[in-house]
């Protein structure tokens, strides 16, 4: 009875977590959102010959190394 009683429990909880497929509506709310709140807070740099995206808000940050640095093109 235990043992159906866990696997009862994963299974709800793998149900109420689970991923749910967005509409495309869904992905244009959020690109124009980005576009219209986000852009102001993503700067491009270059340091040392690479370019970086630095993303900066008031409770985040982050920097990455660009995917379009030149570098990247030496291959």
């Amino acid at each position: 009875m235990k043992k159906f009683f866990i696997l009862g429990c994963l299974f709800l909880t793998i149900i109420c977590v689970s991923c749910d497929d967005q509409r495309p509506e869904d992905y244009k709310r959020e690109q124009k959102y980005i576009e219209n709140n986000l852009e102001y807070a993503i700067h491009k740099i270059n340091y040392e010959g690479h370019s970086y995206l630095i993303y900066d808000r008031p409770s985040r940050a982050g920097i990455c190394h660009d995917e379009n640095c030149e570098c990247l093109d030496r291959k």
